[in-house]
């Protein structure tokens, strides 16, 4: 059932906290909850055809949670790879769950790979604080990946070039791995959408360089 909310800010408005109480951050905002309120998914990107995936792997997990209420047997692995996909459990605890699972083909493994880095990675952003020790760390890490040439799958891939831009711009004052952000930035389907602050991320990037020794 689609719901709306508003955050109107208002004295007495019934329910006006609802975003920031489910951990929302920003506007707008699009989460799958299930009928007691709890978040199944939260939208990484903004294109129909991401908002579409997201609901089809809310439902596949649904789906397999309701048949194994019912006592079906032999779903362990696709429920953990539908848990992965809607990162409902921490990156540690779904490592050490995939730790578990025995005789998987090469397709399933590399399937697990992908899906444990993207929970990672979500995991590192959100750690993100320049303010603090494990704030800092996180942002360390994302930098390894990205200088190996490590990124997550289409869906997070605006996000996470999107804040090694800022930390690429604002805390390590690195014009290798801003310009690095850029071409990354560029190659998104969606880039054209945000042609403007890649501009302005071009000219950041020019007067870096001019700042180099």
């Amino acid at each position: 059932m689609p719901f709306l909310h508003v955050t109107t800010r208002i004295e007495g408005v019934k329910h006006d906290g609802l975003l920031s109480e489910k951990g929302g951050r920003g506007f707008p905002t699009l989460m799958f909850l299930d009928a007691e309120g709890s978040i199944l998914a939260q939208q990484e990107d903004r294109a129909v055809t991401g908002f579409e995936t997201t609901l089809e792997n809310v439902k596949t997990y649904l789906d397999l949670k309701t048949r194994q209420a019912k006592g079906e047997k032999g779903l362990e692995l696709p429920l953990f790879m539908a848990e992965l996909k809607l990162g409902l459990m921490s990156y540690q605890d779904a490592k050490s769950k995939a730790e578990t699972f025995q005789k998987l083909s090469e397709a399933e493994k590399a399937q697990i790979a992908e899906a444990l880095f993207d929970l990672e990675v979500r995991q590192l952003m959100d750690a993100f604080n320049p303010r603090s020790e494990e704030g800092k760390a996180a942002a360390a890490k994302l930098v390894e990946y990205a200088q190996a040439g490590k990124q997550p799958s289409p869906a997070l891939r605006l996000n996470y070039w999107g804040l090694l831009s800022y930390i690429a711009t604002e805390v390590n004052k690195d014009p290798d791995l801003l310009e690095k952000c850029l071409t990354n930035l560029r190659a998104l389907p969606e880039s054209k959408d945000f042609e403007e602050q890649l501009q302005q991320m071009e000219q950041k990037l020019q007067e870096m360089r001019k700042g180099e020794p």
